[in-house]
C-alpha cells in the first residue's frame, strides 16, 4: 500500500481513504466505477487528481479523458483522449460503425474494454459526464462491468445540480456514487490557513456561511480579499457559476427567490406569502425547482435556507435599488406587530429612501435596546449607530440615543468610542438627567492611576447639583454622589474626608428611594473610601452588601464588581477563599459579557499564578490580559502588565531582576513615587549599595509619598527589600513600626494586580531581634500557605532558618528550614533563593557578612564572627564583593563615583525632588555640629552619606562635574588603591584568618580590580 507523502485535501480525509481502498483492490484485481457528485467547484476534480497522485504511488497509471460543453465533440469523445494514440486503431478511422447496430457497437465497446484492461492496472477518470454524449456514457457502464474482476478503477465526475431529468447517466446502475457536500466551518477554516489564513476580519465561519463550505467558492472568497477587493463583493468567477446555477431555474421560481433574498439567509414561507400576497402552496410549489438545484434547502422547522450567501449576494445584486428598497419597506410591514424588532430595524433602513425614516429610527432604537438587555452589546452598538445616523438634526431623541449608543460601545469593549460620545452629550448643553448620565458613563470608563480627576470631578459636581430637587431623580442624585465620593477618594485630587461624607449621602438616598442599584453603587463608594491598609475585614462586609443589592437589582456588572471586591480584600486577609472568589467573579465577568470583566478576571488569575509560583501560566495570564486591554482600551492595561512583570522578577531574581524588569516596562510599571526606588533596585543590581543607601535615607517613607492609600503598603515593602539589600538599618527600624499594624495583612499592589507577600514576611526582615523576626516569619509561613504562595513560603523559610542560626537550641531546626527552602527554591526554579539556601548550609554557624554599621564592619566567615574599625580598603573590598566576577575600575573605587546605572533619566517626581534637598540640608547641618563638636565618627558618617548623595544626584539631575583626565590618574588610582586593600588583608588576616586567606586567593588588584571566589560566595553586605 503506497504511503501518502503530504496531507490529503482538506475536509476530505475519510474519502480519501475508502477510494485508497479502491486504488488498492483494483490493483489485486477487484476494480469497478465510483462516480463523485456534487455542485461546481465542490472539488470532485480535485478529489479525483489527489487519488491520481495515491495511485501513482502505487504503481498505477492514470489516464484522463474530460467532455466538453456545447455538444459539438465527436461522439465517445472522453473516450478518445482516454485510449489517446490507441484511439485510431481501436475505434477505426471512421469512428464507431453502425451506432444503430446494436451488434457493431457491443463489439466496439468490447475492443475498447479490452485495451483498457490489457493496460492494468489503470485508473480511468471521465471528468465533467453531465456533458457526455449518450454513447460515452453506455461505454463506461459496460466497462464498468468488465472491470469487477479486472485491475480496472473507473472513476466519473458530475454536476449532479445541470443534471437534465432525460440524462443517461441516471439509467445507469450498479456504480457507486459519492455525493460530495460542502466543507464543515473547521474544514473552511483550515483551507484558509493553507491559503495564508483568516482573510481581513472575516472569520473562518463567515466564510464558511457565504460559500456553504464550497472549497472553490472559498478560495475565491479569500483570493478576492488578499487582492484588497471589497468584503462584501462576489469574485467574477463565483458570480459566473452562481448567475449559471439560477439561469436554468423557470422565471417565476428566480423572481420568487429574488424576494425571498430580501428577508435573509433563512425565510419561513408565512413571511414570504405575506410579502408575495400568494398562498403558502404557491410557494412551495414555485420553488421546488430551487431546492432540486440545490440553491434553497428546506429547514426542519418549516423555514427555507439558501444554500451559500454568495447565490443570496447574487440575487440582491441583481434587484433595481428601488425595488430593493419596496420589497425592504414591504417586508418591514408585514412584519409589524410581529415583535420581531431587529428584523424590522433592518428592513426600515434598507427601505429609505422609499420608506419613512420615523419607523427606523425608532426600531433601531428599540433593537438595541434589546440587544442590550440581552447582554449583545456589540450588536446593540450597530443598532444605535444606525438610529443616531438616522436620526434628524434637532431631534428630541438625539441626546438619548448618543448617550445608549456610547453605553453599548464601553459594555463592547469600545472604551475611546465611548468616551467620545459621552463627552459629545456634555458639550451639547442637555438636561440634568442626561448631563449625569453622560458624567457617570465618564466615571466608568475610568482614568489611568497617576492622572487627574479634576475634569470628570466638576463634572459629577455639577449633575448633582442640577439634580438636587428634581422630582424621580433621587435614584441617579445617589448614583452621582457615589462616583463622585470613588473620584475625590484617592489621586492627586484627593479629598478623603468630603469623599466619605458623599459616600454616606449617597447611601442615605439611595435607601430613601428605594432603589437597589443605587445602593449598591453608593456601598461600592463607600468600599472605596474606606479602602486603606487594615481595612480588609471591614471593607470584606460592604462587599458582601453590596453583592446582595447588586443581585437583588439585577445588575451584572455591580455584582461583578462586589465579588471582584470580595476577591481583593481576601487576599488582603490571606483567606483561602480567595481562590474561590476569584473563581464566582470570573464567572459573574461571564455572564455579564462584558470585556473589562472578563479583563480584571485574568488579569487577577494572572496575579495569582505568579504568586503561587506557576510562573509560565502567569506570564501567559498576563500577557493575554495585556492583549485584553489593548483591545479594550482599559487605561492602567501597560501598567498592570509592568507590576506584575516585576512582581515576579523581585520573586525571582531580587534587585537584578527588578531592574531588567523596570527597564522592559518603562515609568508605566511604577507609579512616580517609586521611581527613586527603582534607582535604588539599579544601583544594587550594579553592586552599589552605599548609592542605593544614600538614596533610600533621603526619600521619606514610601507610604507618605503615596497619592493613593491602597498603594501604601507595596512602597513600604520596596522600602525594606532595599533597607535589607543596602543595610540601612535605621529605615529598617522606622517601616518596622509602620508595618507593625497590619501584622496580619497581604502586600497587595492596587486590586489584586500583583500579590507581594504577606506583611508578616516584611517585618521578619525589618525586625529589631532574632527572636521577634522569628516570630513575624512563622506567622508568614502558614500566610503563604494559606494562599498557596509557596515562593514566598520558601523565602521565609530560608529567612526563619537564617534568624536562627545564632540560637544555640535552634541551630538544628534552622538548618532543616533552609535545607527546605533550597529543596523547594531547586523544585519552583528560584535558582537566587536556592543558592543563598547552599551557601547558609555550607557555613552553619552564620552568614557570610561584610557589612558596616558607623565606623565599625562586621565580617563573619566560616563559623567565625570579626569586627574592624572602618578604612578605605574595606569600602573597596565591599564593592568588589558586590560584583563576584567582575572587573571595576581602580579609578571608581579611589574616586567612589559610580558610572550610570540603567534606568529612567528622569527618576523622582516632585516630592521626592525635595525629599532629597531636605536630606541634603540636614547632612550638612550634622556636618557643621559633629566638625564643630568635635565628633570624628559622626563627622565621618555624614560625609560619606553626603558624598554618595551628590553622587546619586549627579546622575538623577545632570548635576556638576567636569571631565577628568585618566591618564596619569588611573596609574595613580592603581597604586593607592591596591596599597589600602593589601594594607586591609593584612588587617583581616590578623583578625579573622579564614577570611583573610579567602580573600588574598580571590582578590586581585592593578589598574582593575576583581573577587573571583574559586566557588560562588553568597554575602550579606
Amino acid at each position: 500500500m503506497a504511503v501518502r507523502m503530504e496531507a490529503p485535501l482538506v475536509g476530505r480525509s475519510a474519502l480519501m481513504d475508502s477510494l485508497d481502498r479502491a486504488v488498492d483492490l483494483a490493483a489485486d484485481g477487484r476494480g469497478g466505477a465510483v462516480l463523485l457528485a456534487g455542485e461546481p467547484g465542490i472539488g470532485k476534480t480535485a478529489v479525483a487528481a489527489e487519488l491520481a497522485r495515491y495511485a501513482a504511488g502505487r504503481g498505477t497509471a492514470t489516464v484522463w479523458g474530460a467532455c466538453e460543453d456545447g455538444g459539438g465533440a465527436p461522439s465517445l469523445w472522453p473516450w478518445r483522449q482516454v485510449l489517446g494514440e490507441r484511439a485510431g486503431t481501436v475505434l477505426g478511422p471512421d469512428g464507431p460503425v453502425g451506432d444503430d447496430a446494436r451488434g457493431a457497437r457491443l463489439a466496439l465497446f468490447d475492443r475498447i474494454a479490452e485495451t483498457l484492461l490489457a493496460l492494468g492496472p489503470l485508473l480511468v477518470v471521465l471528468d465533467d459526464l453531465q456533458w457526455a454524449d449518450p454513447a460515452s456514457v453506455l461505454l463506461l457502464g459496460h466497462v464498468a462491468v468488465r472491470a469487477r474482476r479486472e485491475r480496472l478503477l473507473l472513476v466519473g465526475t458530475y454536476r449532479d445540480v445541470e443534471l437534465a431529468a432525460d440524462h443517461p447517466l441516471h439509467g445507469l446502475s450498479g456504480l457507486d456514487v459519492v455525493q460530495l457536500g460542502g466543507l464543515t466551518p473547521d474544514g473552511v477554516g483550515a483551507l484558509l490557513d493553507r491559503l495564508g489564513g483568516p482573510v481581513g476580519e472575516e472569520p473562518a465561519d463567515a466564510v464558511w456561511r457565504r460559500t456553504g463550505g464550497n472549497p472553490f467558492f472559498v478560495q475565491q472568497v479569500a483570493r478576492l480579499r488578499a487582492a484588497g477587493g471589497d468584503r462584501g463583493a462576489v469574485p467574477v468567477a463565483v458570480g459566473q457559476l452562481v448567475a449559471r446555477r439560477l439561469a436554468r431555474l423557470p422565471d417565476p421560481t428566480a423572481r420568487l427567490l429574488a424576494t425571498a433574498a430580501v428577508l435573509g439567509r433563512r425565510f419561513a414561507l408565512r413571511r414570504l406569502a405575506a410579502v408575495d400576497h400568494r398562498p403558502q402552496e404557491r410557494l412551495s410549489e414555485l420553488l421546488e425547482p430551487a431546492v432540486a438545484a440545490r440553491v434553497v434547502t428546506p429547514e426542519e422547522d418549516g423555514e427555507h435556507r439558501f444554500v451559500h450567501d454568495l447565490f443570496r449576494e447574487h440575487l440582491l445584486a441583481q434587484l433595481p435599488a428601488g425595488s430593493r428598497a419596496r420589497t425592504h419597506l414591504a417586508v418591514a410591514r408585514a412584519l409589524e406587530g410581529s415583535g420581531y424588532v431587529a428584523e424590522l430595524a433592518r428592513h426600515y433602513a434598507a427601505a429609505l429612501p422609499v420608506g419613512p425614516v420615523e419607523p427606523a429610527v425608532d426600531y433601531a432604537a428599540r433593537a438595541g435596546r434589546a440587544a442590550m438587555a440581552e447582554l449583545g452589546y456589540e450588536d446593540a452598538v450597530g443598532h444605535l449607530r444606525r438610529a443616531v445616523r438616522l436620526c434628524p438634526d434637532g431631534d428630541a431623541r438625539a441626546v438619548g440615543l448618543r448617550l445608549d449608543l456610547a453605553e453599548a460601545q464601553l459594555s463592547a469593549g469600545m472604551r475611546e468610542e465611548a468616551v467620545d460620545g459621552f463627552r459629545a452629550v456634555t458639550r451639547a448643553s442637555p438636561g440634568p438627567a442626561a448631563a449625569a448620565a453622560a458624567a457617570l458613563g465618564l466615571h466608568r470608563a475610568g482614568v489611568r492611576s497617576g492622572d487627574s480627576r479634576r475634569e470628570l470631578i466638576t463634572l459629577l459636581e455639577h449633575a448633582e447639583s442640577a439634580l438636587r430637587g428634581e422630582p424621580g431623580a433621587e435614584a441617579l442624585r445617589a448614583r452621582v454622589l457615589a462616583a463622585w465620593a470613588r473620584e475625590s477618594a484617592d489621586g492627586p485630587d484627593q479629598d478623603v474626608a468630603s469623599a466619605r461624607d458623599r459616600a454616606r449621602e449617597a447611601a442615605r438616598v439611595a435607601r430613601q428611594a428605594g432603589d437597589r442599584r443605587a445602593l449598591a453603587t453608593a456601598l461600592f463608594a463607600r468600599h472605596d473610601v474606606e479602602w486603606a491598609p487594615g481595612t480588609a475585614a471591614r471593607r470584606l462586609e460592604i462587599a458582601d452588601a453590596m453583592a446582595g443589592a447588586a443581585a437583588a437589582a439585577g445588575d451584572a456588572e455591580l455584582e461583578f464588581e462586589a465579588l471582584m471586591c470580595r476577591f481583593v480584600a481576601l487576599v488582603e486577609l490571606a483567606d483561602p477563599r480567595a481562590v474561590t472568589a476569584l473563581h464566582e467573579a470570573g464567572q459573574a465577568a461571564e455572564r455579564s459579557r462584558l470585556p473589562r470583566a472578563g479583563y480584571l478576571v485574568r488579569s487577577r488569575e494572572a496575579a495569582l499564578a505568579l504568586l503561587q509560583g506557576r510562573f509560565e501560566e502567569g506570564e501567559r495570564l498576563a500577557q493575554e490580559a495585556a492583549a485584553l486591554a489593548a483591545a479594550i482600551g482599559e487605561p492602567d492595561g501597560a501598567g498592570v502588565a509592568g507590576t506584575q512583570r516585576i512582581a515576579a522578577a523581585m520573586t525571582r531574581d531580587g534587585p537584578v531582576g527588578v531592574t531588567r524588569a523596570v527597564e522592559e516596562a518603562g515609568d508605566a510599571a511604577l507609579p512616580p513615587e517609586l521611581l527613586p526606588h527603582a534607582r535604588c533596585f539599579a544601583h544594587l543590581a550594579a553592586g552599589e549599595p552605599a548609592a542605593a543607601a544614600a538614596v533610600l535615607r533621603a526619600l521619606p517613607p514610601a507610604d507618605a509619598l503615596s497619592g493613593y492609600r491602597w498603594q501604601a503598603l507595596p512602597g513600604v515593602a520596596f522600602d525594606v527589600e532595599l533597607a535589607v539589600a543596602a543595610a540601612v538599618p535605621e529605615v529598617l527600624a522606622d517601616r518596622y513600626e509602620r508595618l507593625l499594624p497590619y501584622a496580619d495583612e497581604t502586600v497587595v499592589v492596587g486590586g489584586a494586580v500583583a500579590v507581594l507577600a504577606p506583611v508578616a514576611l516584611y517585618l521578619g526582615l525589618a525586625a529589631p531581634t532574632p527572636q521577634r523576626a522569628a516570630e513575624h516569619l512563622r506567622a508568614e509561613v502558614a500566610a503563604a500557605e494559606r494562599l498557596g504562595a509557596r515562593p514566598v513560603a520558601a523565602r521565609a523559610r530560608l529567612e526563619l532558618g537564617r534568624a536562627l542560626l545564632g540560637c544555640e537550641p535552634d541551630r538544628e531546626a534552622s538548618r532543616q528550614l533552609i535545607a527546605e527552602a533550597g529543596a523547594a527554591a531547586r523544585e519552583q526554579g528560584l535558582d537566587r533563593l536556592r543558592d543563598r539556601a547552599e551557601a547558609l548550609l555550607a557555613h552553619p554557624g552564620t552568614d557570610r557578612v561584610f557589612h558596616r554599621d558607623g565606623e565599625t564592619w562586621t565580617l563573619a566567615f566560616a563559623g567565625r564572627t570579626a569586627h574592624l574599625k572602618d578604612a578605605k580598603g574595606l569600602h573597596d573590598l565591599a564593592l568588589l564583593l558586590a560584583n563576584p566576577g567582575r572587573e571595576i575600575p581602580a579609578t571608581r573605587l579611589l574616586s567612589g563615583e559610580d558610572t550610570p546605572a540603567p534606568g529612567s533619566d528622569e527618576l523622582a517626581d516632585g516630592p521626592a525632588r525635595a525629599a532629597y534637598r531636605a536630606r541634603l540640608d540636614r547632612l550638612d547641618t550634622e556636618i557643621t555640629e559633629a566638625r564643630e563638636g568635635g565628633h570624628a565618627t559622626a563627622l565621618a558618617r555624614a560625609q560619606d552619606e553626603r558624598d554618595a548623595l551628590i553622587a546619586e544626584l549627579r546622575h538623577a539631575y545632570g548635576l556638576g562635574g567636569r571631565r577628568r583626565r585618566l591618564g596619569d590618574e588611573g596609574e595613580r588610582a592603581r597604586t593607592t588603591v591596591t596599597a589600602r586593600i593589601r594594607d586591609t588583608l593584612r588587617r583581616i588576616d590578623g583578625a579573622h584568618p579564614e577570611l583573610g586567606a579567602h580573600l588574598s586567593a580571590s582578590v586581585t588588584t592593578g589598574r582593575v580590580c576583581a573577587y573571583r571566589p574559586a566557588e560562588p560566595v553568597h554575602w550579606q553586605l
